[in-house]
């Protein structure tokens, strides 16, 4: 599938998506409200239609324009959406609710909608949030070089129309304070946006101090956006390693990362991972933005997967459809045979700038020999 066959899929899952929630939103209101007449639902159709539709325009300007007007819009149009979620679930359980009991009561619809309010306003701050994760890595054959060193494990930061330099600086003071060995940066840096000046954009990065360095690989939306060597030369230019389909040893311990594109499919993932010729008596952790395929990774000899992508899903209880989705590895340190993997909720959002039982993360390892 092609890159734009790739977004058109996605744009008709996200047009299903809002025309099914605008239907159940609309009919829980008429419901609710008791609305008759037909200027009112129609007045109602429209506003719907409109808040939910601008989210999309905003998303196709956002890839062509970088502007104060852009990033208004869309960061208007995506706090709308994170609302619209929870209303969608709030018009879900009250006409559930209408149709078990047989009673349309207002006011038991009015208290589902302000719960929905305040959810998502407890959201949106608590998203601005920055947890540190912290996490003991038993890795085996550990050089003792590496014993009890730390690497701070970042992804999914979405620089772009929401998140910006100042998003970034934050980040890094945070990631600074951790006093890390090293530093791994998991894919969607970048939100896909057409920024003039991604080298400005990205520039904090140059601030990030560690003994052995950054290391960056790409994610889905740096490829979406279809110019991925733009979001790479500004990753250099900021000092930080892009590991692309490559491996490092430093001091015992081997780095490999792998390019989200390249790595896709089963077959070019299992071939890189094979000339890239993994020693199986040394500790691997291999950087790869989505947590999947891992029988391949844990086939080629390596110790520790770290990604991102899932997000956690950000908002409760989509968590689970994720779970569902990668199948037990979406979030958190976990075994997969011999191979240990953690997946990170992200430390930025994409679309609803809301988080709700999930946490925008720093994640902080420290490695430990297993012998």
């Amino acid at each position: 599938m092609t890159k734009r066959q790739s977004f058109f899929v996605f744009m008709a899952i996200v047009f299903s998506f809002l025309f099914l929630g605008n239907f159940v939103v609309f009919q829980a209101w008429i419901l609710m409200f008791n609305i008759i007449s037909f200027y009112p639902k129609l007045y109602l159709a429209l506003g719907l239609s409109i808040l939910s539709l601008s989210f999309v325009l905003s998303i196709i300007f956002g890839g062509y324009y970088y502007n104060r007007f852009t990033r208004l819009y869309y960061s208007v149009t995506a706090v709308w959406m994170g609302y619209f979620c929870y209303l969608f679930m709030a018009s879900v359980v009250y006409s559930a609710f209408a149709g078990i009991s047989g009673y349309s009561v207002s006011r038991i619809g009015e208290l589902f909608i302000l719960i929905a309010l305040a959810t998502t306003t407890y959201g949106i701050f608590h998203a601005k949030r920055l947890i540190v994760s912290e996490v003991e890595v038993m890795l085996p054959n550990l050089p003792a070089a590496w014993e009890n060193r730390k690497a701070v494990w970042i992804s999914d930061l979405h620089l772009g129309q929401l998140h910006g330099e100042n998003y970034l600086r934050k980040v890094v003071n945070n990631v600074n304070e951790l006093s890390a060995h090293i530093v791994f940066i998991g894919g969607d840096l970048f939100d896909g946006t057409s920024a003039p000046d991604l080298i400005k954009l990205s520039e904090s990065l140059k601030d990030i101090v560690s003994i052995f360095g950054t290391y960056y690989i790409t994610g889905n939306h740096e490829e979406m956006a279809g110019h991925s060597e733009a979001f790479i030369t500004a990753v250099k230019a900021s000092g930080v390693s892009v590991l692309m389909d490559e491996m490092k040893d430093l001091e015992g311990l081997q780095i490999v990362g792998v390019d989200y594109s390249n790595a896709v499919k089963k077959e070019n993932f299992a071939e890189i991972l094979t000339r890239l010729v993994i020693d199986r008596q040394k500790p691997s952790i291999l950087l790869k933005h989505e947590p999947k395929d891992l029988e391949i990774a844990e086939e080629a000899g390596i110790s520790l997967q770290i990604s991102g992508h899932t997000h956690r899903a950000q908002i409760w209880p989509l968590g689970y459809i994720a779970q569902a989705t990668y199948k037990g590895y979406s979030y958190g340190l976990k075994q997969f045979r011999n191979m240990q993997i953690y997946t990170s909720s992200g430390v930025g959002t994409w679309g609803p700038p809301v988080r709700v039982g999930t946490n925008s993360e720093i994640v902080l390892i420290t490695f430990k020999n297993r012998n």
